[in-house]
């Protein structure tokens, strides 16, 4: 899981308080966390450069682009998880997804994802073979 958000709390020895933090799944293959598990918070870049530049410019991306749906997204797409994707995203999400990373600065024409927006399921078939 990576945080969406930069938040500055300060809490006094002993106090316990109650947080709800925008974050995403960096293991596609996990569950969803529920709201009865504990988390700790550590600084960890080993999903790579990409992803952290990647919720950098989250910060600051207009609202309209930032759904979760399509940070989630872009998140998948940066860590190899295209294939498994759910299909439940809308094209809008999939649209926002694609100008996050295209506006981070990030080169996503070579990832099958995208390519595959608008096409047939026979040219999908055709790029994953021409692909692998």
């Amino acid at each position: 899981m990576i945080i969406g958000e930069q938040l500055t709390i300060t809490v006094k020895p002993k106090n316990e308080i109650e947080l709800k933090i925008e974050a995403y799944c960096l293991d596609i293959e996990l569950d969803n966390p529920s709201s009865l598990e504990k988390f700790s918070l550590k600084n960890d870049t080993s999903y790579g450069q990409d992803v952290v530049k990647l919720m950098n410019f989250v910060q600051t991306a207009p609202e309209e682009h930032k759904s979760i749906g399509a940070v989630q997204i872009a998140v998948w797409v940066l860590l190899g998880n295209e294939a498994h994707i759910p299909i439940s995203h809308s094209e809008e999400e999939v649209a926002d997804a694609k100008w996050l990373l295209e506006s981070t600065g990030i080169d996503i024409s070579d990832r099958i994802f995208f390519r595959t927006m608008g096409k047939t399921e026979e040219e999908i078939a055709q790029l994953i073979e021409d692909d692998y």
